[in-house]
């Protein structure tokens, strides 16, 4: 389902006989987008408050592994899409009589902001360890936003794989390089790179359209030459009083007079794309 989010809460169990339960750390999964996190409070002192003979180092050795295993897993989640569950029993911890438990994957819409959503949910379910918005908040790097666009492709349609060549590739002549993220054949070669713009500052996200669009003026004839295109996919800044900057950084990149193509935040739109365009071929 689109626009959903799927989440874990991880609940420390003192005395089971006694009931009592503590929320020390949430796995969010968005299996669309091939997202899988774990959040948990950086600060234990709650716990070790409420229970002074609690071995804390070991409960945060176990968070600490909890959130390696979730990021080595993106590439994996999209074979769990149908029981997300199963997830949690094989990658993580047994459901046994251990102190820390995982729930059921619980399901909710999102509006497609991963970093609003995800800032919502820890202040709802970590709140008590006063977690802030901004703390340890996951930013799409220029590169982690094509992986993302590649799993949304792959989930939707998995027997295309081949057309999709994972290589880095590195476009250049004497003048510049540009590395992109993927490729994908289909009659021409459509190199994709991600671009986020989710910056703090106005200059630095004209700094970064400017640099980019240069870079695609200089390549523009051996883009052209080799039957070539570059789609560039977009992250828009999460503050919203940049939105005019950014509105100007994509004039910029669109005025380049390379053979490009420009997705905006939409990756669901240019994966359908990929795919019509891969299978009409």
């Amino acid at each position: 389902m689109r626009n959903t989010i799927a989440y874990s809460i991880l609940k420390y169990s003192h005395s089971k006989i006694l009931g009592e339960e503590l929320n020390v750390g949430i796995l969010f999964a968005f299996p669309e987008y091939g997202i899988i996190e774990f959040h948990s409070p950086t600060n234990l002192q709650r716990l070790v408050k409420t229970y002074p003979d609690l071995d804390v180092k070991l409960i945060a050795s176990y968070l600490d592994s909890f959130n390696s295993s979730a990021k080595k897993l993106s590439s994996v989640l999209p074979s769990y899409s149908l029981d997300l569950n199963k997830l949690i029993y094989e990658q993580f911890i047994i459901q046994d009589s251990s102190a820390l438990q995982f729930s059921k994957f619980n399901f909710a819409l999102f509006d497609g902001d991963f970093e609003i959503t995800k800032a919502k949910y820890k202040q709802l379910f970590l709140g008590a360890y006063q977690v802030k918005k901004t703390e340890n908040l996951h930013k799409l790097n220029d590169h982690s936003i094509s992986i993302v666009c590649k799993n949304i492709i792959l989930s939707i349609r998995p027997e295309i794989s081949e057309y999709l060549k994972t290589d880095i590739v590195l476009l250049e002549n004497k003048s510049v390089k540009l590395k992109t993220d993927f490729y994908w054949q289909n009659g021409t070669t459509n190199f994709v790179k991600g671009i986020t713009f989710d910056l703090s500052k106005a200059d630095e996200i004209i700094k970064k359209s400017l640099l980019i669009g240069n870079q695609l003026n200089y390549l523009s004839d051996k883009i052209i030459n080799s039957n070539a295109r570059v789609d560039l996919l977009l992250a828009k800044p999460s503050n919203e009083k940049l939105t005019s900057t950014y509105l100007e950084a994509i004039d910029i990149l669109n005025n380049s007079s390379a053979n490009i193509s420009i997705t905006s935040d939409d990756y669901f739109n240019y994966a359908e794309k990929v795919i019509d365009e891969i299978e009409i071929h």
